[in-house]
């Protein structure tokens, strides 16, 4: 049997367990690693389960973990501009149930193995009715970190600045996720009451005298798109504005990537749209036999302008893992199929674009050429990866489709 510790015993007596249980919950906290501050014991006074330190009761209890639908992510900030990004990024988690933080993961591309809060400990309690957000940071140090206010645990990893993802999670149980195209400097990008996702709008206040956003506190009023429906908030106007929906014959899909080679379909798959004229994308359908109702660009939220001539790019993933794709502008969760496929494009349920093909070639787009010629990407295209043939939010030509 294993030597108990004092420094192992002493929370165990300060629970207020008799002596059995308390040599009992001694011998398994240090068996867990009571000085590595991993806390999850199992005694039989608390029923076997999960515990963390209550100071209103003064006493241990179970644990309440979060499951999915309870916990949120409500706000980042991926460029910091008063302090470093190492020391000033920070996130916000908002409960939407009462629950325990211990035991919390988070990660970019994948949940940490980690938690950022120990098990056991004090429990950090969140709940609807009362304090309902936590804020986790690069740095708990207010005069290194920007001027955060009270920092609940920090994270190591980096919330990127294009093409980011955000997730996290409890027990490697995904709990929310959020992706991001790009992040404006000194600006949060944030959940509103809606459910919309932007960069924080005019009418947020700094926190700090220059990075705008409420870490930890309530993100809304103002709302995404304060104008209203039909708006969207422009950031170079610092405004809403009325959302320029594109009209049949104003965009178009231009490539597509079915059947990737460096990484797998789930993870590879792409495809660009071409603005003819300059339109937001707020309120883009896709979708293969239908459009999905469900919109892959908020309408509200920040405007994803295009001038005429210019691609944005949808992929099934904006992370690490979608085989070197440039910056994703939104993502999408069907697949593009290796043969008798479609891909349609619309806003408000009407059909602006859609191509069909019967089979496509491994590791190489298929592509539409200035004269309006379809093909698989023609000897002469560059890899944007070292593998796959194809030009991913870029001009498709020259060359020309054979």
């Amino acid at each position: 049997m294993a030597t108990i510790r004092r420094r192992a015993l002493l929370p165990a007596l300060i629970l207020g367990l008799s002596w059995p249980s308390a040599a009992l919950f001694a011998v398994t906290l240090f068996a867990d690693g009571f000085e590595s501050g991993t806390l999850c014991a199992w005694n039989a006074t608390l029923g076997g389960e999960c515990t963390c330190f209550d100071s209103g009761l003064a006493q241990a209890r179970p644990l309440v973990k979060p499951a999915p639908g309870q916990l949120e992510i409500g706000e980042w900030l991926p460029q910091p501009v008063l302090a470093p990004e190492t020391l000033a990024e920070w996130f916000e988690v908002r409960a939407l149930a009462a629950v325990d933080l211990n035991g919390l993961q988070a990660g970019a591309t994948v949940l940490g193995g980690t938690p950022l809060l120990a098990y056991g400990g004090t429990c950090l309690r969140l709940d609807p009715l009362g304090d309902s957000w936590a804020l986790f940071a690069r740095n708990a140090e207010s005069g290194q970190n920007g001027s955060l206010p009270a920092v609940d645990a920090v994270f190591s990893f980096s919330l990127a600045n294009a093409s980011g993802q955000l997730q996290v999670g409890v027990d490697g149980v995904l709990l929310d996720s959020r992706s991001w195209s790009a992040s404006s400097s000194g600006r949060s990008i944030m959940i509103d009451s809606t459910g919309a996702q932007c960069d924080a709008p005019a009418g947020v206040t700094s926190y700090n005298g220059v990075d705008i956003g409420t870490p930890g506190a309530l993100n809304s009023p103002p709302d995404c798109g304060g104008g209203g429906p039909g708006t969207c908030f422009d950031v170079d106007l610092g405004a809403s504005r009325a959302v320029v929906s594109p009209a049949p014959g104003q965009l178009v899909i231009n490539e597509w990537m079915p059947d990737p080679a460096l990484v797998a379909d789930a993870s590879g798959e792409w495809f660009e749209v071409r603005a003819l004229a300059a339109v937001d994308l707020n309120g883009l359908q896709v979708g293969t036999a239908v459009l999905n109702p469900t919109p892959v660009v908020p309408s509200s939220g920040t405007c994803l302008h295009l001038e005429a001539g210019s691609h944005a790019l949808l992929a099934r993933s904006a992370g690490v893992d979608n085989g070197g794709l440039p910056p994703v502008d939104a993502t999408f969760a069907f697949s593009l199929v290796n043969s008798n496929g479609t891909l349609r494009i619309g806003v408000a349920d009407v059909e602006l674009d859609a191509k069909s093909w019967t089979a496509s070639t491994s590791s190489r787009s298929i592509m539409i050429d200035s004269d309006g010629s379809q093909c698989t990407s023609p000897d002469g295209v560059a890899t944007y990866n070292g593998t796959d043939r194809g030009t991913p939010r870029t001009a498709n030509t020259p060359p020309e489709c054979p």
